[in-house]
């Protein structure tokens, strides 16, 4: 299943989250995407979008956590995430090799 939050601004949408959660783990949300247009950036509607997903998550099924990941160089979705009040877990790193 898949919880989503819209926000609209008048008949267009401004952003939107989504959390999966499968019932073979009814505690677990995985975070999908966060989208928010442009022109609204930067007024904390991601944040807001999150934790709205994530009352409504509380409310109406049996999530009690929810992973979600960013690249280091991703400093504002980092902030969202912050702000929603995720908490570092784990760190990953990855190796990179350029083939000419």
């Amino acid at each position: 299943m898949v919880s989503t939050v819209l926000a609209l601004k008048g008949e267009a949408g401004a952003g939107f989250t989504e959390v999966a959660h499968f019932d073979e783990r009814p505690q677990v949300g995985w975070q999908g995407s966060t989208l928010v247009a442009r022109e609204h950036r930067g007024h904390r509607l991601g944040a807001a979008l999150k934790i709205a997903n994530h009352v409504v998550l509380r409310e109406h099924t049996a999530v009690e956590r929810i992973y979600t990941w960013n690249a280091v160089e991703n400093s504002w979705m980092r902030l969202i995430n912050e702000r929603a009040g995720f908490a570092i877990w784990a760190r990953v790193g990855l190796w990179k090799k350029r083939l000419a």
